[in-house]
């Protein structure tokens, strides 16, 4: 019973915030669970299309894999500067709900073109990964995939600095792993704090006061025209806790993509978004004790907020960045950026944080 514990409780969390996520996030008049929205939250802008038609465009080639805890292969992109022995640090950066790492290639060619390596992995369950499409086997499973993405890239770069960073529920991922190994005494000779860490657009804590959601920086969204990041099936979600008992992950969570775009439909027909989850996924994505996870980390972290984000403000970005501990922090809000956007318009400022941060290697040629 004891294993199922964290299940259950992960669960309940979930519940509650899916609740208030698809009931309008605090509004006097929220929709039922069972309407379901007619639009996504999020629209591609037009100054934001020639990214996608480029990504969709690009073929998938030099994918480089490993095997982790439980011999699922495990894709991931490296982005190395023109003069890798000038590199100094490797990023390992996770891609967010729905995305897969080929949507975060215009970041790891800024990071490239400044001197930075950059590794993206594919969670498992997405993109080139094997796996079950938005699930994951056990709520640890992706804490220990992260360990092992990290210990790839140590032995790849002994010399290197490595950083941790993830956009959106990839922010999450990471906390997830200092959660699970930082946590626990038989598990710290396991755990090597990364060097460095970047939250992009997640990553932030729950306020002590106030509207749960609310306090999480998350806006309000715009019940009239039925905006919503995903809908959930109650039906499916109280199925899950009797089924996670026989091992079966049914999945009631789907996201929400801009229906009519055609940009949107062709990412989809070529697998780069992955759009239903369970709810064990979650759970494994995300830290159950998430102050005490701030407190476990040490080494320098970057915040980074779009100021047009359609999930989170600028205030609740501020609010975590005043409550993580470490005294070598910092905050980027990256003007004109969504939740989306801020990937590509914020890995300028991300690139010369890195390198003042952990000292840039000197007369790069680019």
């Amino acid at each position: 019973m004891n294993r199922f514990r964290p299940i259950f409780f992960g669960l309940i969390i979930f519940n509650l915030f899916t609740l208030a996520l698809l009931t309008g996030c605090g509004s006097t008049s929220p929709q039922p669970l069972t309407t379901a929205p007619k639009k996504a939250i999020s629209e591609i802008r037009n100054e934001d299309r020639p990214v996608y038609e480029r990504l969709i465009a690009l073929p998938d080639t030099a994918i480089d894999t490993f095997y982790t805890h439980d011999a699922l292969p495990i894709a991931y992109r490296k982005y190395i500067p023109m003069n890798p022995d000038s590199m100094r640090v490797v990023v390992a950066f996770i891609h967010g709900t729905a995305a897969q790492s080929k949507l975060y290639i215009p970041f790891a060619e800024t990071l490239q073109q400044a001197g930075i390596g950059v590794a993206l992995i594919d969670l498992r369950g997405h993109g080139l990964s094997g796996g079950e499409r938005g699930d994951s086997r056990t709520s640890d499973a992706l804490a220990r995939d992260v360990r092992i993405f990290l210990d790839t890239l140590r032995r790849q770069f002994p010399e290197r600095k490595i950083i941790l960073g993830g956009h959106s529920l990839g922010a999450g991922v990471a906390q997830k792993y200092v959660e699970f190994f930082a946590n626990r005494a038989d598990r710290k000779k396991t755990y090597q704090e990364p060097d460095g860490f970047v939250f992009m657009s997640g990553g932030f804590l729950l306020e002590a006061s106030g509207d749960s959601v609310a306090a999480m920086g998350m806006k309000q969204f715009d019940q009239e025209s039925d905006r919503s990041f995903a809908k959930v099936d109650p039906w499916l979600s109280l199925a899950a806790i009797p089924l996670a008992f026989a091992g079966v992950h049914p999945k009631p969570v789907e996201i929400f993509m801009p229906q009519q775009d055609a940009l949107i439909k062709a990412a989809t027909d070529k697998n780069l978004f992955t759009l239903k989850y369970s709810l064990q996924f979650f759970l494994a994505s995300f830290p159950l004790a998430s102050r005490e996870t701030y407190r476990k980390i040490t080494a320098p972290v970057l915040f980074v907020i779009g100021t047009e984000d359609e999930l989170f403000s600028v205030a609740g970005a501020r609010f975590a960045f005043e409550k993580m501990g470490q005294q070598q922090k910092e905050l980027i809000v990256s003007e004109g950026a969504n939740h989306v956007s801020v990937v590509w318009k914020s890995a300028a400022a991300v690139a010369e944080w890195i390198n003042r941060t952990f000292a840039a290697p000197q007369n790069l040629e680019f």
